[in-house]
């Protein structure tokens, strides 16, 4: 993926250095025009935080630490006073709830559009031309709608506190690894069982209706969406899935890392907060988080057939163009063992 495609942005260590010489100015009380405004701010990560006239970053209470989110996540540098990641200073019920409101801005569907798309099934010719459809020209179809699904994905990876603070590199190898595999935990909330139907574009689709795939295309989408349906029996609330797609997102075990302690520190926290949201909601059920770990086996596994039925699909395709942002992401040294 090129550093384009997400416009990441990090600074130099020339940059840290002052950045840091003059946070200490700050905590010094040496900073000309600090302590004078009682609504001063402090961005860091792309979130904006109060702070008053007595505290430093380090100091300021986790109760007061409610994210604002921009309009879109800043790459720019931040304040000079901002050399504590905003993750650090958040506890795990903050932490859940900026990650689920991640989640909610950019989840192309809400709770409520996806209940009125139940309520009005597509007709019999709309069903009629997905059926019709040749092989090539459903795969344009589906590259199509899961690159619509990645670029959602991304924005929330940029969502995610401590996600930007890792290296620019990785964030691209976090990205490139696990794309697939959030965008299949958002589609656990497009998929009715009842109707055997899932979200595509504006309807939901009957899963008879996608009937051009070859075979182990078709085994490949039959195995997705057990997955679903496997999930869906958990009856995770939408914190839950926010948060364990958020573990997905910053597993360490990526291939192609370089920063892993900062991955994995970062992962351990949003286990954390992932944890504690499972304890208070599943009472009865002492083995979800197992169950969940579980899945996280399974996700790699379909991600990685999905790459080889791509490849396959490219092979008798050759001529084939898929969005810029598709061919980024999913290529043959994604896959991993």
């Amino acid at each position: 993926m090129s550093r384009d495609a997400v416009k990441f942005g990090r600074m130099s260590k020339k940059q840290r250095e002052k950045v840091e010489d003059e946070a200490n100015l700050v905590k010094q009380g040496r900073l000309n025009g600090y302590g004078t405004d009682p609504n001063y701010m402090y961005t860091a990560n792309g979130y904006t935080y109060p702070m008053s006239q007595d505290q430093t970053p380090e100091e300021s209470p986790t109760s007061e630490g409610t994210p604002v989110y921009p309009a879109s996540v800043s790459t720019t540098s931040p304040h000079p006073i901002a050399i504590v990641r905003t993750v650090d200073i958040m506890d795990s019920v903050t932490l859940g709830k900026t990650i689920l409101e991640a989640h909610q801005r950019t989840c192309i569907y809400s709770a409520e559009h996806i209940l009125q798309m139940k309520s009005n099934p597509p007709n019999v010719d709309t069903i009629h031309y997905y059926k019709s459809l040749g092989h090539k020209q459903l795969w344009v179809e589906v590259a199509e709608k899961i690159t619509i699904a990645v670029q959602q994905i991304i924005e929330f990876a940029k969502m995610v506190p401590g996600f930007m603070d890792l290296s620019q590199d990785d964030q691209i190898m976090l990205l490139k690894a696990g794309s697939f595999e959030l965008a299949l935990m958002r589609c656990c909330r497009v998929y009715d069982a009842p109707s055997d139907s899932v979200v595509f574009g504006e309807y939901f689709l009957p899963l008879e209706a996608f009937s051009a795939f070859s075979d182990d295309e078709e085994q490949l989408k039959l195995q997705i969406f057990d997955f679903v349906k496997t999930i869906q029996s958990m009856n995770l609330t939408e914190s839950e899935i926010a948060l364990f797609s958020a573990v997905l997102l910053v597993r360490s075990d990526r291939p192609g890392l370089k920063e892993v302690a900062d991955i994995q520190k970062l992962h351990d926290k949003v286990l954390s907060a992932l944890k504690m949201e499972v304890g208070n909601n599943h009472h009865e059920d002492d083995e979800l988080l197992s169950k969940l770990h579980q899945c996280t086996w399974i996700l790699r596994s379909l991600s990685n057939q999905h790459i080889a039925v791509l490849n396959k699909f490219k092979q008798r395709e050759p001529d084939m163009e898929f969005p810029a942002l598709h061919k980024e992401l999913f290529s043959v040294e994604n896959t991993e063992s």
